[in-house]
């Protein structure tokens, strides 16, 4: 089994769950210049990003100017779009300005994804569910996430439950109560105590706990979408 490298990594992805952007790349789109100049912006939003901040730079990224931290930032940068493309850098760039936190606060989320003891199908349940909840902050993470769902087994009338935040009446036992958990932690006060109690039968404490991290963590990832105001990618329409 793999195991965190150090106990920091916990408090990482736990300040993540609140606020963390998720890093990944973003591929450039041919017709982004276009759509772009089409497309109409909020007057703080830089169309460079498509956010409120621009592409990060060592000097941005780096005020300790330590080995750690600039390499840091290279590693976290090299797989991100180019910033003199005209294409979103979405949300990923934008975790590099914390280029050590960036690095650690993936690294606690593949951990998490790989050893919730969900497997992929139900992770991807988990995380569509949370940036569904939040509304639209969650588009972003909503169009990447409903995808690999898909490619993980989930149905189409699952996704649409999720979505159109509809009665989960007719899924399995254990799609209806994921999404009635995760809907319960976002909407409520508290998840109930008879919610609870269905989640550990089913899914076994550190799968119920998996739950619980995961739909906090895309939650974070819409909150950040709304401190930014991210936009959506060239072409792409309000799935709600």
């Amino acid at each position: 089994m793999i195991t965190l490298r150090s106990s920091g990594l916990w408090i990482v992805l736990a300040v993540g769950l609140l606020v963390g952007f998720g890093f990944r790349s973003v591929l450039a789109q041919k017709s982004a210049g276009a759509g772009q100049s089409a497309q109409k912006l909020p007057p703080d939003v830089l169309p460079s990003s498509l956010g409120r901040i621009p592409w990060p730079t060592k000097s941005d990224c780096c005020p300790l100017n330590t080995d750690e931290e600039r390499q840091a930032f290279a590693r976290s940068t090299a797989t991100a779009e180019n910033p003199k493309n005209p294409a979103s850098m979405g949300l990923g760039g934008m975790r590099a300005y914390l280029p050590i936190y960036a690095e650690k606060y993936v690294e606690a989320g593949q951990w998490l994804d790989k050893e919730g003891n969900l497997g992929p199908r139900y992770t991807q349940l988990a995380m569509s569910l949370g940036a569904r909840e939040m509304g639209a902050g969650g588009y972003r993470e909503w169009f990447i996430h409903a995808k690999l769902a898909r490619d993980a087994g989930v149905s189409e009338d699952v996704l649409e439950v999720i979505r159109g935040q509809k009665d989960t009446k007719g899924l399995s036992e254990k799609d209806a109560i994921l999404i009635r958990f995760g809907r319960e932690m976002v909407r409520g006060p508290k998840v109930s105590s008879k919610t609870f109690a269905d989640a550990e039968r089913l899914f076994g404490r550190r799968g119920t706990l998996a739950i619980s991290f995961q739909v906090a963590r895309y939650a974070g990832l819409a909150l950040g979408g709304r401190a930014y105001d991210v936009q959506l990618e060239p072409g792409q329409t309000a799935p709600w």
